[in-house]
């Protein structure tokens, strides 16, 4: 699917031995060692478009999987009838990073 990986659509997982602290400003070390996987196609893997790549790490510990997506917008889009602390349905019908396990 994309520009560094072909059509690569897995990932696996790095193993760290302990938990790491979840910040985006200021990513864990860990994150260095895991494979990054990038994407840039739509969901059929067609239409490339590096303004909006999508890079994916993968860690697990014995008791936690962390995923780390950063991805590229244009513009975000949000649901303006939507509480932002609670659950959302047909969050399909916007752009999302999804994961499969």
């Amino acid at each position: 699917m994309g520009t560094d990986t072909g059509t690569k659509d897995t990932i696996i997982a790095t193993r760290i031995l302990r938990p790491i602290a979840l910040d985006a400003e200021h990513p864990a070390p860990d994150w260095q060692s895991a494979e990054l996987i990038r994407f840039d196609s739509d969901w059929q893997g067609k239409t490339p478009d590096l303004g909006v790549e999508t890079e994916v790490r993968a860690l697990w510990a014995p008791q936690m999987l962390y995923l780390r997506f950063v991805c590229r917008y244009r513009q975000l889009f949000v649901f303006d009838d939507s509480d932002p602390n609670g659950p959302r349905d047909h969050l399909w019908d916007r752009d999302v990073a999804e994961a499969f396990l």
